[in-house]
């Protein structure tokens, strides 16, 4: 869980480089104004767990164009594919 959200800031950190626009992730790029106003009031929200920010994320696209949709479900496979070839090393104890 971590690693996505992780990967998803710097998805969005990488794509608003050298912008003077607000952050958003690249799925929301081409997003209206009030949807991306939206999506930061989102990511704001305190006090939301890693899975609680994740489950809001999920039904927010789930309420938007069909457009938005397909971007953050090939976003979400890119995060897939990413996670499989790059495994998160693991600590043991002593």
């Amino acid at each position: 869980m971590n690693a996505f959200i992780i990967a998803a800031f710097v998805v969005v950190v990488a794509s608003a480089s050298n912008s003077n626009e607000q952050l958003v992730p690249v799925y929301l790029e081409e997003a209206p104004d009030s949807v991306k106003k939206d999506f930061a009031k989102l990511i704001s929200e305190p006090g939301l767990t890693p899975a609680e920010l994740r489950s809001a994320i999920n039904l927010f696209v789930l309420k938007q164009s069909k457009k938005i949709q397909e971007a953050y479900k090939q976003f979400e496979e890119q995060i897939e594919s990413i996670k499989r070839s790059k495994p998160v090393p693991q600590i043991t104890p002593l």
